[in-house]
């Protein structure tokens, strides 16, 4: 199906490619039909735009805990507050989704709010984290609990996409810990990402065990390349129209900047995530076996064209204390946007009741976040010095903790800027 839909569309393109210029030379015919089958890609004018750490990445933090895995960022609130969140970033992308600009600035927003904000910025991953798994991505996070559960009793939990997957993981394992769940487009049945399908079956498995046999880990580019693919209309034939028909530059959008800044991801993660939580849908049968409990919020957004509703929905009777959220948009503009100035409207299903709201998803999830919150928690605990020794150990991987606070540095960090090493030949056929 992905294939199929893929060649349609190109079809599709080439048609719209005579229409709008009859004329194009054999150059500009060549680097049309390259760039849009992934073989080349146009120079992007979006670095140009924007700088992360100067007009991205903005919001006030410090990085509180450094491991070879992660950075994690404590954004405290505008006043002090009981109020904490963790938010677990997907391993795929950069974590600054979540702090774009002031008006788009989910942490800003939240810290306006008096709660605290936790972010984990993931490693960008080169072939020396090829051993590095879906359990020590697990690890991780719990290492960062420790860290905040020094100053919090409690600790609300927010995965966005495949961070939501580690997120309701954690959740299984402890659930005692956690006051609230909130899952942000996250897939939980994957039987139903018929989208994916191709790029994830037995045949395209093997090709990518072989690229990441070869090179150590999956590259971010390939990522950000399938993903396109998923809307090759809207994300690369009309940017082909634009630029080279047209001789027009793309408008600067920072959220499109972000999800051009790459992220690796580390070889045997991948390959785990692929051949068991999607192949085998495990996820589900983990939820199927132990149901969470905990209040849980799930949005999902009416065009996602990477993890749909039809991919949430199945999965949402698993979840006893839910709030389900649809949301306008799509898998991020839908997310992040002028949350005071929201042009996407909501709806709340709550035990059965719509309940159909203009604005922002945020402005119905803050009173929600609030509500499991009213009781305060217990703050500055006597002991909020963190040594290596609080934290739990892994003995069965060659990567160890790096010594805590060894680089002393502000939001938005250095693991942010590492960039992927750039791949000419990144096209899997």
């Amino acid at each position: 199906m992905f294939f199929n839909d893929f060649f349609i569309k190109q079809q599709e393109f080439f048609s719209d490619l005579v229409q709008e210029n009859p004329c194009l030379t054999i150059d500009e015919w060549q680097l049309a039909v390259a760039a849009s089958l992934g073989w080349v890609k146009l120079e992007d004018s979006l670095s140009e735009e924007f700088c992360v750490g100067k007009n991205l990445a903005t919001a006030s933090g410090q990085v509180v805990l450094e491991t070879p895995l992660m950075q994690l960022i404590h954004y405290p609130s505008a006043q002090e507050s009981d109020e904490c969140i963790l938010i677990v970033s997907p391993w795929i992308n950069k974590f600054y989704i979540f702090d774009l600009d002031e008006n788009k600035s989910f942490v800003q927003h939240l810290n306006n709010s008096n709660i605290n904000v936790f972010c984990v910025s993931w490693a960008n991953p080169d072939e020396s984290y090829c051993d590095i798994g879906f359990q020590d991505m697990i690890f991780a996070v719990e290492q960062a609990m420790v860290i905040i559960q020094k100053r919090f009793n409690s600790i609300n939990l927010l995965g966005y996409c495949v961070g939501g997957i580690l997120s309701v993981i954690l959740t299984l394992k402890h659930a005692e810990k956690f006051k609230s769940l909130t899952l942000i487009a996250t897939p939980l049945d994957f039987s139903e990402l018929k989208n994916l399908s191709g790029s994830c079956s037995n045949n395209m498995a093997q090709q990518i065990k072989f690229l990441i046999d070869k090179e150590g880990y999956f590259h971010g580019e390939r990522m950000h390349q399938i993903f396109s693919f998923l809307k090759v209309k809207e994300m690369i034939h009309q940017e082909i129209i634009q630029r080279i028909v047209k001789k027009e530059q793309k408008k600067p959008i920072d959220y499109l900047f972000w999800n051009k800044d790459s992220s690796n991801i580390s070889g045997k993660l991948h390959y785990e995530y692929i051949r068991n939580i999607f192949s085998k849908n495990d996820l589900m049968k983990k939820l199927f076996e132990k149901p969470i409990r905990i209040p849980t919020f799930i949005l999902a957004l009416e065009k996602d064209h990477i993890v749909p509703p039809s991919a949430i929905e199945p999965g949402i009777q698993y979840f006893k204390n839910h709030t389900y959220c649809l949301g306008d948009g799509g898998h991020v503009a839908g997310v992040v946007h002028h949350f005071k100035k929201s042009r996407y409207n909501h709806t709340l299903n709550f035990k059965g009741q719509k309940d159909s709201r203009q604005g922002s998803w945020i402005s119905s999830w803050i009173p929600w976040f609030m509500r499991q919150n009213s009781k305060n928690l217990k703050k500055n605990l006597k002991n909020d010095q963190i040594i290596l020794k609080d934290l739990p150990m892994r003995t069965d991987n060659q990567k160890k903790i790096d010594s805590l606070l060894k680089h002393k540095e502000s939001a938005p960090g250095r693991f942010v800027l590492q960039k992927v090493k750039k791949n000419q030949n990144i096209y899997i056929t």
